[in-house]
């Protein structure tokens, strides 16, 4: 193995409406001097390579939980519960209007930046529903019977995390593509994607390389 980061330890400061530590629910950036934390109650962190400062304190009193953030270098979207879903331009954050009629209690789950230099944004409610657009505008692209709690990109395809299994984006349509094991969240590799299961005994994750052409789908089990 080659030389490599040493991790170190860093506080968050403390909730500036609050005065409360910070609870992180995701991490997420565009490179080691941009990092962003979401926490809930909807408050954003940023890291710029020397330390870490609030830069948003959450809506509605803090009630917007941060689920996902997305998109480039001064153009970030944070997205999450209570219709959640912001955008930094590189000075300011911004709420940005949701797309009507709602979708019962709607939670935000995941943002992907497409081909055209904009968004794609997922939600789970009463039905799933994808968002497209930019910080101009978005428009509902659809919406299905599908629960979409996690979202990723694999080369040019869109897939998500569904509960019962993994579903993609085949045009405006969401349609299943594996139902033989429970999904709660999902990441991106190199060529791969990676799905973690509810209720593990042993840490356990499912991994998909669909190069891998006669067994693209492989769990893997961590013993000790």
């Amino acid at each position: 193995m080659g030389p490599s980061r040493r991790w170190s330890f860093a506080d968050l400061p403390r909730v500036g409406a609050t005065g409360l530590p910070p609870n992180v629910t995701v991490l997420w950036g565009t490179s080691d001097s941009d990092v962003y934390a979401g926490t809930f109650g909807g408050h954003i962190y940023r890291w710029d390579g020397n330390a870490w400062t609030q830069v948003f304190e959450g809506p509605d009193g803090g009630n917007c939980t941060i689920s996902a953030f997305g998109g480039v270098a001064n153009d970030v979207y944070a997205v999450g519960q209570n219709a959640t879903i912001l955008h930094f331009d590189g000075d300011t954050w911004q709420r940005i209007r949701v797309p009507d009629p709602p979708n019962g209690n709607e939670i935000f789950t995941g943002v992907q930046r497409t081909n055209d230099g904009e968004v794609l944004i997922s939600a789970s409610g009463e039905e799933g529903r994808l968002l497209h657009g930019s910080a101009a505008g978005l428009v509902e692209l659809g919406r299905y019977p599908i629960r979409l709690i996690d979202m990723a990109a694999l080369d040019d395809r869109i897939l998500f995390a569904t509960g019962d299994g993994v579903a993609e984006l085949i045009g405006r349509d969401v349609q299943m593509i594996k139902s033989s094991f429970m999904t709660t969240s999902m990441s991106a590799g190199k060529g791969r994607l990676f799905f973690i299961e509810p209720a593990q005994e042993a840490p356990t994750y499912i991994e998909y390389r669909p190069s891998q052409e006669n067994a693209p789908w492989w769990g893997i089990t961590f013993m000790f």
